[in-house]
This record gives C-alpha cells, structure tokens and sequence, in this order.
C-alpha cells in the first residue's frame, strides 16, 4: 500500500469550514506584484545571537520577529482570526523545506491535511514567489497570499524553551534576518483537477526562519493552546546551512520531546535521517518519494502508544 493509500484510508477530513469559505480567498494576489495583503518590510524569526550563560531571561521572547508597517495591510484582527483558524486544523510542519512541496503533494492529495507550515532560512521571499509563479503547486492556483507578523502569529510574544547550554548549538552564519518574511498562500484547484487530485483549498505558511525556533515559537506556547503538528516531515540533508539534525537527538527532537508536543505521524527520509525514539514505520507501506534538489525515499512513521 502506498502512503496516500493509508492516509486517505486512516487520516481523511473534510476541508476546515474556515478554509472553505469565501471570505478566505476574497483577496486575490499574484506573487511579486503590489498587494494590500502584502508585508512592507519583512519579519524576523531567529534566536538571539546573544548565547545566555544561565537561566534563559525574560528578555528573549520578544525577539523572534519584527513587526513590519501595517499601514497598507489587512486588519490586524483579521490576520490573526486566521491564524487562530489556521493553527486550529491539522498542520504538516516541515523544516528545511527549501522549495520541496512534497508534503502538500502527499497529505494534501490523501485529503488527510490542508495546513502546512515551511521553514527554511535558505529561500528568500523572491525565490518562492518566482516557484510559485512557474512552475507552482500543479492543479492549483494562488487565491490568496496574506503577509503576516510576529504578532499575528504569536500575539504577546513567546517564551524559549531551548537550554542555556543547547544555546551553543545554534548557529547563524547561514541566516540573514534581514531577508526573513512569513507569508500565507491560500491554494485552490483548478476546475480541470478533480477531488482525486486533493481537496478544493489548502493553505501554507512559508517562513524564512530557524526551523527549531519557528517550532518554538508557533507550536510550544501554552498560552495560545495550540495543537501539536499532525506530522512532520524529517530530511536531513547532510550539507552546509543545517546546523542540527532534525531527525533523533537534534534540536528539535529534544525540545518536542522536553515539552511533550509531539505529532501523530512522521515522514522520515531513511537514510540518513534517524526517527525519533518512539516512532515506528508503518508495516506495509511503500515508501513515497520526494524532495526538490535529490528524490529521497521518505517512510511514514506513527508513534507507538
């Protein structure tokens, strides 16, 4: 059997009732081109650059993102009613996603997740808007791109929850916050791909970000009750720009497993990545294939009880 097999078999749902209302896409936006859901300048989300020696100060949690001018875009209280909806529903989160849409293609096709959160600090606003714009999500087309805030998606700031010594394992030399944006695309079939193809919305947030911190920041935050992911997609790639492994013992493995904030499913490219402890392939499934630069066989994974 297949991964989208089970998926669809296990783990179908309904599009989110938010999703597939019309209010959602009410503002059409082409990548690259001037629009009121537009960021003027761009958000940031990093890790401080300032490694604590003790106890992590109070100092740190208002320094993930920088809040752009929002003179020309939606109101505030909208942006955030969709991020609340958009962290309500399932979510895939993948981190060093680059341009790989292989988890939008895979849960998105199996009807069994419409919400996926990218982070990655190697792909610039300009890069996804032009993969956006050819060759895109094929069957679908751009109904909306919203510009968000730290505040729209974390409001009142967040608290780090990494060690003072896993501070040392953070690395910056790759990233530039200067280029950081986060952005919401609302996708909507075409009237030529059917339901077989996937559902008739999705949304994805991309991030220019740290993957471990944007998973800090959005998912480990009891103030906002969020869910855990419903899966995460593990890939380690084994060249320069990753800092940590995001497959067992990493930064983000530890971290989720520290605040208990673990997902149902994984989507593990073995080798080389390892999964988490407590994670077993499914027995059965072939594996399903992806990424953007080099195809890797990826497993699904569920947790054990």
């Amino acid at each position: 059997m297949t991964p989208r097999d089970h998926l669809r078999r296990h783990h179908r749902e309904p599009v989110p009732q938010w999703l597939a209302g019309p209010d959602v896409a009410a503002t059409p936006s082409v990548p690259g081109q001037a629009s009121p859901d537009r960021p003027a300048s761009p958000p940031r989300l990093f890790y401080p650059d300032d490694v604590p020696d003790g106890p992590v100060p109070r100092w740190l949690e208002a320094r993930w993102l920088e809040a752009p001018d929002t003179s020309a875009r939606p109101p505030r209280h909208g942006r955030r009613t969709l991020v609340e909806h958009f962290f309500g529903s399932r979510t895939v989160f993948y981190p060093g996603s680059g341009l790989d849409g292989h988890p939008v293609e895979l849960f998105g096709s199996a009807h069994a997740c419409h919400c996926f959160v990218h982070a990655d600090y190697m792909v610039t606003r300009e890069e996804l808007h032009e993969e956006l714009r050819s060759p895109g999500f094929r069957g679908y087309r751009i109904a909306a791109l919203v510009g968000l805030s730290a505040d729209d998606l974390v409001p009142g700031g967040w608290t780090p929850h990494l060690l003072p010594d896993e501070y040392r394992e953070v690395k910056y030399g790759f990233t530039d916050p200067g280029r950081a944006f986060a952005e919401l695309v609302v996708l909507e079939r075409m009237a030529d791909f059917g339901d077989d193809h996937g559902p008739r919305r999705l949304a994805v947030l991309f991030l220019y970000a740290d993957a471990v911190a944007a998973y800090d920041a959005l998912y480990y935050q009891e103030a906002h009750g969020r869910r855990p992911p419903f899966a995460i997609l593990l890939q380690d790639h084994g060249f320069g720009g990753q800092y940590t492994p995001f497959g067992a013992d990493g930064l983000l493995h530890r971290v989720a497993e520290r605040r208990g904030r673990l997902p149902d499913l994984l989507l593990v490219g073995e080798p080389p990545t390892k999964p988490w402890p407590g994670y077993a392939r499914i027995p059965g499934l072939s594996p399903s294939v992806g990424g953007s630069m080099h195809r890797f066989d990826r497993y699904l994974h569920r947790r054990e009880a």
